[in-house]
């Protein structure tokens, strides 16, 4: 090989080098050749092989270094879970004064179950059951928020001019719902209404079997008056299932 030739490969090597963009972790070393003992052919290859080696070398360390790419670790911290707030809260005071605490509070129940009820409809999507008397009292009620209003001197003179008791009293009370406590009322809504649309199943059901035996019975004499009388029950049991549905408390 020529040194012309091997000119040409060191300069393939440099260009190959800077082209590819490789970087190696470790570069290439050139060999070792006895030139005591080496023919002329072995030492014109001695010389081609070092020059590519080296060509390479040197493109290697033309190259810009290669950026390492930093290891992303991600970390989620912990989201505590928020705690469960109140969604509806109620204020009220019962309507009028009693003698008796008792009487104050019941009727302070009362008129909260009403607000908590406008509220509930309120909702998107609005709940349409009516809480009980007694959910009101053990579950919703704030035990500590319960306050007598004692009346004041005039109000007290005012119903003494008019033979009335003067010892009574109002009830404040707060009612809270949070939406665990909302959500179980939207299951009950859901479970009472298939319960309901089963009743009036049953209904239809059992008015048209009463039908057929009393038509068979009469002997189709009291067909139409049957029939008229089926359908009035099948319809008052739909009227009754919407009422209990849409209706008032």
């Amino acid at each position: 090989m020529t040194t012309r030739t091997a000119r040409f490969a060191m300069l393939f090597a440099l260009v190959a080098a800077s082209g590819c963009g490789v970087r190696y972790e470790k570069p290439a070393t050139a060999t070792k050749l006895d030139m005591k003992r080496a023919s002329p052919k072995e030492i014109r290859e001695f010389t081609a092989i070092n020059g590519v080696v080296a060509g390479a070398n040197a493109g290697q360390s033309m190259l810009p270094p290669v950026p390492m790419v930093p290891t992303i670790r991600q970390e989620f911290a912990h989201v505590a879970k928020a705690p469960v707030t109140s969604t509806i809260r109620v204020h009220v005071k019962s309507e009028k004064p009693y003698t008796r605490k008792e009487a104050a509070l019941s009727d302070a129940l009362t008129t909260a179950r009403i607000e908590v009820v406008k509220q509930l409809e309120a909702l998107d999507p609005p709940v349409h059951a009516r809480p009980s008397m007694v959910a009101m009292r053990n579950d919703y009620l704030r035990k500590d928020s319960v306050v007598e209003k004692n009346p004041t001197d005039s109000e007290r003179a005012e119903w003494i001019a008019n033979k009335l008791d003067p010892n009574r009293l109002w009830v404040e009370i707060d009612v809270e719902l949070n939406d665990d406590q909302i959500q179980r009322l939207r299951s009950s809504e859901r479970v009472n209404i298939g319960f309901r649309i089963g009743g009036v199943i049953f209904v239809m059901a059992l008015a048209i079997s009463g039908f057929l035996r009393l038509d068979e019975w009469t002997r189709g004499y009291l067909t139409v008056w049957l029939a008229v009388g089926a359908f009035v029950i099948v319809g008052i049991a739909i009227a009754a299932m919407l009422y209990t549905v849409c209706g008032g408390i």
